[in-house]
C-alpha cells in the first residue's frame, strides 16, 4: 500500500527532512517514494574504485623451431631466463613453461621465473594501466514514421542493445624501464603479420586444425566498490588484439633534452570485437579462465588447495594472489596456495619472533651519551 512504510517508524523518520538520520532509510525512501518536500537526503552520489583492467595472455607460438625462421624473432632465443626477451616469449606462449606436447613429441621445457605461468593475465599491462577509453555507448535504434497528414510521426524502437560490432580501445600505459612494453608488443604485432600475411610464422597446430586465432587477448573491466571488495560493474571485450605500438616514437631525436622521456607514457591501441556488459555470464568466463591456469582455483579444489586472503592480508601476498568473483555475492576474493601461505607467515613470524637487539639503559642524566 502507498502509506505503508518500507522501513519500520522509527526517530530516523524525525530527521529525514532535514538531512539526519538513517543512510539505509534515505535510500530506501529515494527508491520508493517521490520527496514532494524536496528536502534535503543523505543519499550520496555514486562512488566508486577504478577497480582492476585484466588482460588474457594470448597464446602464440614461440617454439625455437617456429620462430627461427624470422630473423627479427632470434633475440627471443635468448638462453639467459631472467632476461626481457625470455619474459616476453614466455608470457606470449603460455605453453613454454607447462612441457607442451604434440603426438609423441615433447616440446623442451622453456621457464623463466619472471612469468608466474599459473596467471591467465599478463601482470605488467595491469599494474601499468593509466587509462583506457573507446568503449562503445549501449544504444538503440528507432524506426521512425512517415509524416501524416498532419505532419506527425511515430517512433518505435526497432534495434539490438547488445554490441556485437567492432571499435577500438586506447590503452595508455606507464612505461617502466627497459622498455618491457614496447618489446611486448612488438612481439606480439609481428607475430600476427608473419602468420596472418606473410605465412612465415605458423600458429599451434590444433589452432591451425580448428581455425582458431592464437594472437587474441580479452580484455576484463571490473570496478569496485569504495572498500574495494564488492564487484559493482563488470564489463568485456569479445576479442581484442593490439593494433598499434608507440616504438617509433624512440626514434625522435632532440639534442635540447639531455635525457628523452618521450617513452614515459605508451597509448595502444585494441582492435576489438563485441562487448559484454553486466553480463553475469562474466562472472563465470573470469572464474574459469582463472582456473584453466591454476587447476587449483577449481571450484572441487579450491576450499583445500588455497586460502582466501583476509583484506589484511592483502600486502602481504602481493603479486602473489589468484583472483576470483564470487557469483553470487558478487565479493572480489583473492587467493594463494597454502603452502605460499604458510611459507610466507612462519618467515614473518620468525622475523617478529627472533631475538631483538637489547636496548641500552638510559643514563641517569636521561640523555644519550
Amino acid at each position: 500500500m502507498a502509506n505503508e512504510s518500507i522501513v519500520d517508524y522509527s526517530i530516523d523518520d524525525l530527521f529525514s527532512s532535514t538531512g539526519i538520520g538513517s543512510l539505509d532509510k534515505a535510500i530506501g525512501l529515494n527508491l520508493h517514494g517521490i520527496n514532494y518536500q524536496q528536502a534535503p537526503t543523505l543519499v550520496p552520489r555514486n562512488k566508486e574504485q577504478p577497480g582492476y583492467v585484466f588482460f588474457t595472455r594470448p597464446q602464440l607460438n614461440m617454439q625455437a623451431d617456429n620462430i627461427r625462421n624470422v630473423r627479427q624473432f632470434y633475440d627471443l632465443l635468448s638462453d639467459d631466463p631472467v632476461s626481457l626477451y625470455r619474459w616476453v616469449r614466455c608470457t606470449l606462449d603460455p605453453r613454454l613453461q607447462a612441457g607442451y606436447q604434440y603426438l609423441d613429441v615433447q616440446a623442451p621445457i622453456i621457464d623463466s621465473p619472471l612469468v608466474d605461468n599459473e596467471n591467465p593475465f599478463i601482470p605488467i599491462l595491469t599494474n601499468n594501466l593509466m587509462t583506457l577509453t573507446g568503449w562503445p555507448e549501449e544504444t538503440m535504434t528507432f524506426q521512425r514514421s512517415k509524416e501524416d497528414v498532419y505532419r506527425g510521426t511515430r517512433s518505435q524502437p526497432n534495434g539490438v542493445a547488445l554490441i556485437h560490432g567492432s571499435y577500438t580501445l586506447n590503452a595508455t600505459f606507464r612505461n617502466t624501464y627497459s622498455d618491457p612494453l614496447i618489446h611486448l608488443f612488438h612481439y606480439w604485432i609481428l607475430y600476427m603479420s608473419c602468420t596472418t600475411t606473410l605465412g612465415t610464422l605458423r600458429p599451434y597446430a590444433d589452432f591451425e586444425a580448428m581455425n582458431y586465432l592464437d594472437c587474441n587477448t580479452r580484455i576484463y573491466r571490473i570496478v569496485l566498490d569504495p572498500q574495494r571488495e564488492r564487484v559493482t560493474k563488470i564489463y568485456a571485450t569479445g576479442a581484442a588484439t593490439p593494433s598499434t605500438n608507440a616504438v617509433s616514437q624512440s626514434a625522435d631525436f632532440n639534442r635540447a633534452l639531455p635525457i628523452s622521456d618521450i617513452n614515459k607514457d605508451l597509448t595502444i591501441s585494441f582492435e576489438c570485437d563485441g562487448m559484454y556488459i553486466l553480463d553475469p555470464i562474466l562472472y563465470y568466463t573470469f572464474n574459469s579462465v582463472v582456473a584453466s591456469f591454476c587447476s587449483a582455483m577449481h571450484d572441487s579444489v579450491r576450499d583445500r588447495a588455497m586460502v582466501k586472503l583476509e583484506k589484511s592480508e592483502y600486502n602481504l601476498f602481493r603479486s602473489l594472489c589468484y583472483p576470483r568473483i564470487d557469483p553470487n555475492s558478487s565479493m572480489f576474493e583473492l587467493y594463494v596456495p597454502v603452502d605460499v601461505y604458510r611459507n610466507r607467515l612462519a618467515s614473518v613470524s620468525s622475523i617478529l619472533e627472533a631475538d631483538a637487539v637489547p636496548i641500552p639503559p638510559v643514563p641517569a642524566g636521561g640523555e644519550w651519551i
